[in-house]
């Protein structure tokens, strides 16, 4: 399960070696038998890509995650049986409450009876009518005495093994904790691997080139997926003209707010009421952007937000899932189809839909994270909405 740190330095090592190759070669000019492209091709075949990196570590924080909500649900299970144990011990200490005197009053008649002696409290009647009724009282006397130290008993006996319920949920619950503290920890040592690889390819330009290259590839594989998968139409689009996604003034701080889903009866309609898909706040908007690595001017084709660990991801629309699940550079990503429109929902820590379910607005489809290839060591969610697979402004069409 966890991210072995050789496998961490690797990368390191491939990196730096490439590097020194490279300055060595810089240094003398006269070596006319180093090639660069054979360097970079050379430390593609001892090193993974660095997106499969990416893919791998996302895996396994993904199964981390499932085992956390999983021990989350038995402890939330537990509580809840220890809470019923609780509410039965309370239970049987107030019937043996009520019990109680009426077993202490009917101790105190048979220790009167057996002071007097049982032979003169029956034989001491003056007529046999009076023995016969003197035989019977003590007859029902007896009958009801052993029901009610029977019932006494049954109680005391069910709220000792309550009790012994308790004890063991309480055993239970120390060690569900004990785990899930183990997989928190767990979980948290491989979100620092992850940021650390991600802060070595961001301060390294020879590296943020060889992964924005391999950006551009795997953008350009999930837009041919994702056309394989969306049905094509030609209703005509509602336009938007891309911005410089870092432009000043542009409101980058506003906060994103899910409201209540729209009841348009087409997407197209819902233009300018969509709800946000996730609470938090918008960070980056669509358009080009600047790579601050390598000088790379890019366009990103839908917004960022912002967002606590796991938050829930909810669909803006009701549509039916077309991709569910990891994707190269975009991480765990969800792509929900609506007539000719799709919208897509990338880097999340967790998928909860899958491919052909049908979703309505305000179902929870994925939980946020950092998965794949992102810009920041926090969590957001990139949000796409695109028609005919051609990307569009998400902006506009969210309720403002």
């Amino acid at each position: 399960m966890m991210l072995r740190l050789p496998q961490l330095g690797a990368l390191g090592a491939t990196v730096a070696g490439f590097l020194m190759v490279a300055w060595t070669a810089a240094a003398q000019p006269s070596a006319p038998q180093f090639n660069p492209d054979n360097a970079l091709d050379e430390a593609r075949v001892e090193e993974r890509s660095i997106l499969g990196q990416l893919a791998m570590i996302d895996g396994e924080l993904e199964q981390v995650l499932a085992e956390i909500l999983e021990r989350r649900e038995e402890l939330e299970e537990l509580e809840r049986q220890r809470a019923t144990h609780v509410a039965a011990v309370q239970e049987a200490d107030r019937q043996l409450q009520s019990l109680a005197g009426g077993v202490r009053a009917q101790i105190r008649a048979l220790y009167r009876i057996y002071r007097q002696g049982l032979a003169q409290v029956l034989f001491g009647a003056e007529d046999p009518r009076e023995l016969r009724r003197r035989g019977r009282y003590l007859a029902s006397l007896v009958r009801a005495d052993a029901g009610r130290f029977r019932t006494f008993e049954q109680i005391r006996d069910q709220r000792q093994s309550t009790l012994n319920k308790l004890d063991e949920d309480r055993s239970r619950l120390d060690e569900l904790r004990d785990e899930l503290e183990d997989k928190e920890s767990e979980l948290r040592e491989q979100r620092s691997a992850r940021m650390d690889l991600l802060k070595k390819v961001r301060e390294r330009r020879e590296l943020a080139l060889q992964v924005m290259g391999e950006w551009d590839r795997a953008r350009n594989q999930f837009d041919t997926m994702l056309d394989a998968r969306t049905d094509t139409q030609t209703t005509q689009p509602t336009r938007n003209r891309p911005t410089d996604a870092w432009a000043g003034g542009m409101g980058i701080s506003r906060t994103a707010v899910p409201t209540s889903p729209s009841s348009a009866n087409t997407f197209r309609e819902s233009f300018g009421r969509l709800p946000w898909p996730v609470r938090g706040r918008l960070v980056r908007r669509y358009g080009l952007s600047t790579n601050p690595a390598t000088g790379h001017r890019t366009t990103h084709n839908g917004i960022d937000v912002a967002a606590e660990f796991a938050e829930p991801v909810r669909a803006v629309y009701r549509g039916i899932v077309r991709m569910a699940g990891p994707v190269r550079g975009l991480g765990q990503t969800v792509a929900v189809q609506h007539g000719p429109y799709t919208t897509v929902y990338a880097h999340l820590s967790g998928v909860r839909v899958r491919v052909d379910d049908t979703v309505v607005a305000g179902q929870v489809i994925g939980l946020v994270g950092n998965t794949g290839l992102t810009s920041a060591d926090g969590y957001r969610l990139t949000f796409e909405v695109r028609y005919n697979n051609s990307p569009q402004d998400p902006l506009p069409w969210l309720t403002q």
